[in-house]
Formats: structure tokens, C-alpha cells, sequence
């Protein structure tokens, strides 16, 4: 009875989390070797997947952060009202340790898109330097909002997660399919960048309404 109620439901939620996760995260590859012109697809598929790789390598710092924090939000938001009047300053904190890490390799990613391609893999790859900037940018708004994604798991509100998953997949779906047949793999970064903006604002809208979260000043 209590598999039937509780544990079938969520875990077919977080079923429908994790497969709309792999289409947010592939559908862009997809759609460049559908809409562009046969004979460059499979070239744009591998420079834009190679660019977007490097960039994603940045999610490991605020990944690793939210580890560090992941208990002490849970038990905040687990002891009450009360508690939860100290969740801004913990949610905030673990959001700056996250920038401090992130910021100047991103930002070093961006300016230097093109020589680190070329460094690591020739080049061949160098016409990939504006989607690894373009996606850098994302990748990083995504990794300040990366604690605010945890702090809605740990107070176990997946169909909000789902919400936000949902939202964000379609709006990269409809920009590729918009932006690609003209601007080719930039427009594909492109729309992964309004995407992780998507996802990162429904992110903290959600926080707000749940424990009022706010962005530090």
C-alpha cells in the first residue's frame, strides 16, 4: 500500500526528471544533424559536441559545493519554519563558493575559446570557438542557480523539479528547431544559453515561493 502511494509515484516522477534531462542535454546534437545540410552535419555534430564538452567540465565545481551543502539545506528545510530563516544565508554562501570557483575559469574559457580547441584538439576544431563561449555563459548562470536546483531536491518537491525540466526542455527544443537552420551550431549554443537562463529562473521562483528565497545583494 505505502509502495503504491509513495514510492511508485515518486519514483516514476523522477523517472520523467531524468529522461527529460537527456533530452535537454542531446537534443541540440540531434536537431544540427537533422536541420543542417548532409554533408556538414556529422562535422557541426562533433565540433559543437566537443565545444558544449568543455564547457559542461564547469558544473563539476558547483556540483561538488552542493555536496558539501546538500545535508545542512536538507536539515534545514526538515526542522521547520524556524530553521528555515537561516536558508537564504546557507543557500547564498554555498552559491558564492560556487561563483568564486567557477568564475575566472569561465571566464578564461570565453576569452580563450578558441586556443584552448585548438590546443587540445587542433585546429580543425577552432571554428567551434564562439559555441564554447556562447555555451560557457550558460553553463555558467546554470552553476549559480546549481544550489537552488538541490535545495528544491532536498525538500523533496520533484513535481516542481519536473515543472522547471518540463518548461526548460521545451523552450531548447523550439529555439534549435528556430535557430539553427540559420545560425547553425551558435544558434544551437545560443539556445541552450536562453534555456539554462529558463531553467535557473524557474529554479529561484520556485525557491521563493517554498522557503522565500532571495539572491544576496
Amino acid at each position: 500500500n505505502e509502495f503504491v502511494k509513495e514510492i511508485l509515484p515518486f519514483g516514476i516522477v523522477l523517472t520523467a526528471i531524468s529522461s527529460l534531462v537527456v533530452i535537454f542535454t542531446s537534443a541540440d546534437r540531434l536537431i544540427i544533424g537533422y536541420l543542417m545540410p548532409a554533408e556538414s552535419s556529422e562535422t557541426a555534430v562533433a565540433i559543437y559536441t566537443i565545444a558544449t564538452s568543455l564547457a559542461i567540465v564547469l558544473i563539476a565545481f558547483p556540483s561538488s559545493v552542493a555536496n558539501i551543502f546538500l545535508p545542512i539545506i536538507s536539515k534545514k528545510i526538515a526542522s521547520g519554519a524556524k530553521e528555515k530563516e537561516g536558508l537564504n544565508q546557507i543557500i547564498n554562501t554555498a552559491q558564492r563558493w560556487a561563483l568564486l570557483i567557477t568564475f575566472p575559469f569561465g571566464i578564461a574559457m570565453m576569452i580563450f575559446s578558441k586556443e584552448i580547441l585548438s590546443l587540445f584538439y587542433g585546429v580543425n576544431y577552432e571554428s567551434g570557438a564562439a559555441t564554447l563561449a556562447i555555451f560557457t555563459i550558460g553553463v555558467m548562470i546554470q552553476s549559480i542557480s546549481y544550489i537552488i536546483s538541490i535545495s528544491l531536491a532536498a525538500a523533496r518537491r520533484l513535481d516542481l523539479e519536473l515543472k522547471v525540466m518540463t518548461t526548460s526542455t521545451v523552450v531548447n527544443i523550439a529555439l534549435n528547431f528556430a535557430l539553427v537552420p540559420q545560425f547553425g551550431i551558435e544558434g544551437a549554443a545560443f539556445a541552450s544559453l536562453i534555456s539554462f537562463i529558463v531553467l535557473s529562473g524557474l529554479s529561484a521562483y520556485y525557491a521563493n515561493k517554498l522557503f522565500n528565497y532571495r539572491p544576496e545583494k
